[in-house]
């Protein structure tokens, strides 16, 4: 069966992020050949040390799931420590474009475990609608992952120096801005630079990004500068129904009143002109 039906991964760009396009050969075949629970998996490809397989069902997995493609990203590579991803897993047209409508990526970052060694969709894709838009080249199926391996020391967080600060208040009063009366006794204090706890409350919501906070945490990226977290908000957001979920959270109308210009960034830089919710929203910018 291995002869007739097969996976072919490539390898595009990267190191702790990549993307590998991935062809399903003979995929009229491979349906047919293989039965509800029945896959194929990728040769092994490498992403930030460690390396990971694509496993595809053609008449899905598990048993309620026979309608549907199903589609696994899956560590090989699971040692004492979990691994944290992020991932995209795509449809490519004909042409090899990336098909908005197809593209799902999960709303969190995702732990790969000895225990959990794998995390997809059941529901990856109808297998009729793949069939009936013709979405196939020489009964070839294109897929994409695009996956970005979180490693705990991307951020850089100094060592705490609070006690060293804490010190050199007490010894002088130099730069006070305020003085308290506390026992009839005035004390000089300081509008303290908590530099350290910003990249530390940067590291955390880049974390745990999802589609109730995202508009919330891009503001607060903006408004404060905080570049990672912008950036770690515009990739969540490159998938479709990650972008439909936050144009209807609480936060999305005070992030369209406060920051517009971050939506237009947004808009050009990643949202593609078929969203019908993107030309809404640039309408009314």
């Amino acid at each position: 069966m291995a002869e007739h039906c097969k996976i072919s991964a490539a390898i595009v760009a990267g190191s702790q992020e990549k993307s590998c396009v991935l062809k399903i050969d003979r995929y009229s075949r491979a349906k047919a050949l293989l039965k509800n629970g029945e896959g194929l998996t990728s040769a092994p490809f490498s992403v930030g040390g460690h390396d990971w397989t694509i496993e595809y069902y053609p008449n899905g997995y598990p048993k309620d799931c026979t309608d549907f493609i199903s589609l696994y990203l899956a560590l090989q590579s699971a040692g004492a420590e979990d691994v944290n991803a992020k991932y995209t897993l795509s449809v490519l047209g004909k042409n090899g474009e990336l098909l908005p409508s197809y593209s799902r990526t999960p709303n969190a970052i995702r732990t790969f475990s000895r225990g959990i060694t794998s995390w997809g969709y059941h529901e990856f894709i109808k297998k009729a609608d793949l069939e009936a838009l013709a979405h196939l080249r020489d009964d070839c199926l294109t897929l994409r992952c695009d996956i970005t391996v979180i490693h705990a020391q991307e951020t850089s967080v100094p060592p705490s120096d609070l006690h060293r600060h804490l010190g050199d208040l007490l010894k002088n009063k130099d730069a006070a801005d305020v003085t308290f009366q506390v026992g009839g006794q005035p004390l000089s204090a300081h509008r303290y630079n908590i530099g350290r706890l910003k990249l530390i409350c940067e590291e955390k919501l880049c974390s745990h990004i999802d589609s109730d906070m995202v508009a919330t945490s891009l503001a607060l990226a903006e408004q404060h500068g905080f570049r990672r977290l912008k950036d770690a908000c515009f990739q969540f957001l490159t998938s479709p129904s990650n972008f439909e979920a936050m144009t209807a959270s609480d936060g999305y109308e005070h992030l369209k009143s406060s920051c517009p210009y971050v939506l237009r960034e947004l808009i050009a830089r990643i949202i593609p002109t078929e969203f019908k919710s993107a030309k809404d929203i640039i309408m009314t910018i």
